[in-house]
């Protein structure tokens, strides 16, 4: 399927039903994500390894559980820097992936967007614009999840989200809707436009957040802990940029986020936040209990108790924006035997997870090449069996 046949089916809905080929449950995800079998092995051995691309083999493990146990499912929801239209065209074909499609479609329709112009691989304006990122991300996380979640045996133990990922959280958990959840980043980015006083931007760093709070400038701030030695640092262009360059001249690894010229998570929004909570009292005007399997990144562990973080609320997303993300805590709440599945468009945690959980399973549907992840299509024929097919 071209990417303009792509655009003709979208356009096409209303609904998704009887016009999209349907998911072929020969295989489950569990399946997949489990214990692989070798078909050419009369030892059974197994495949085992992070499913980010071609799986390696291990030919001193025997089986030890079946395809049919179940290991817990871990979600995890990127944020800004990870969007991306660079989608597999057999994404296309799955039915839960457009049925999302159509309903943020008619969702975007409201806000003077169309799905087609902001999702074609042409628009580079998700890159520069921050209302078109959050958007383009947002709705290809809810369509991937709604694809991901069709597949699974059992509903996800756990959901985290990175950044504007906390609003994919809430929906995963079912304390947002579809509109809800565009509607605030369409909020997010309204409210961070209107008090944009300078350039910002974000690095990521090969530096521990103690390090950086003693050497960082003074507009420079400490924004996201991936790792023990793996952050993030948010503040002033200019400022940042220096920074960068001086940590890279000693040896350091620095990275440049796509963030749209903002320096999100740090005290450049403390004034966005504060309009985000005028702009949300429509959109979320009831609280909601947040589930214990949405596991917080706005806070420190110990704050966790804080009324505040016990439900979802317009406080709670206003939080989103200008708190630091405590990822690395986060991660830490994840069993040694998860599947971690991450819900993005570009896979940017594989490395994170492997370096903090070593035993665990991560798997990304969308590689980083842009291409279906290979488990997921029944395109190779390494891949052995599928669950997805046209």
């Amino acid at each position: 399927m071209t990417w303009s046949s792509s655009l003709k089916v979208l356009a096409a809905l209303p609904t998704a039903s009887g016009r999209i080929s349907k998911l072929n449950h020969l295989t489950t995800l569990s399946n997949v994500l489990s214990e692989r079998r070798i078909g050419n092995d009369s030892n059974n051995h197994i495949f085992r390894g992070p499913l980010t691309g071609q799986p390696t083999f291990n030919d001193s493990e025997e089986i030890q559980k079946s395809v049919q146990d179940s290991r817990p499912y871990w979600f995890i929801f990127s944020g800004l820097g990870s969007q991306s239209n660079a989608l597999p065209k057999e994404l296309f074909s799955v039915e839960p992936f457009m049925e999302s499609l159509s309903i943020s479609r008619k969702i975007l329709q409201g806000l003077g967007i169309t799905t087609e112009e902001l999702l074609h691989p042409n628009n580079t304006s998700i890159y520069t614009c921050l209302r078109s990122g959050l958007l383009s991300l947002s709705v290809v996380q809810m369509a991937l999840y709604e694809t991901i979640k069709n597949l699974l045996p059992s509903v996800p133990s756990g959901l985290i989200g990175h950044s504007a990922g906390e609003i994919l959280s809430g929906y995963a958990d079912g304390c947002l809707n579809a509109e809800q959840v565009i509607l605030i980043q369409d909020a997010c980015a309204r409210a961070m436009l209107a008090t944009k006083k300078s350039q910002g931007g974000m690095t990521a760093v090969g530096l521990s957040w103690e390090a950086a709070q003693t050497i960082c400038p003074p507009d420079v701030y400490p924004s996201c802990e991936h790792t023990p030695n793996s952050i993030m640092v948010s503040g002033a262009s200019e400022s940042l940029n220096l920074f960068a360059m001086k940590l890279e001249a000693k040896g350091v690894f620095v990275r440049n986020v796509q963030t749209c010229g903002f320096a999100p998570h740090s005290p450049f929004m403390n004034e966005a936040s504060e309009l985000l909570e005028e702009y949300l009292k429509d959109i979320i005007p009831n609280e909601i209990p947040r589930s214990n399997k949405w596991i917080n990144t706005t806070a420190l562990k110990k704050d966790w108790e804080s009324p505040e973080l016990k439900y979802s609320s317009r406080k709670y997303y206003t939080n989103i924006i200008r708190n630091p993300v405590w990822f690395y805590q986060a991660l830490q709440h994840i069993p040694n035997e998860a599947v971690v599945i991450e819900m993005s468009p570009t896979c940017i945690f594989a490395g994170i997870v492997k370096e903090s959980l070593p035993t665990a399973q991560y798997f990304s549907p969308i590689l980083k090449n842009g291409q279906l992840n290979p488990f997921l299509s029944n395109n190779s024929q390494d891949t052995g069996n599928t669950f997805l097919k046209q």
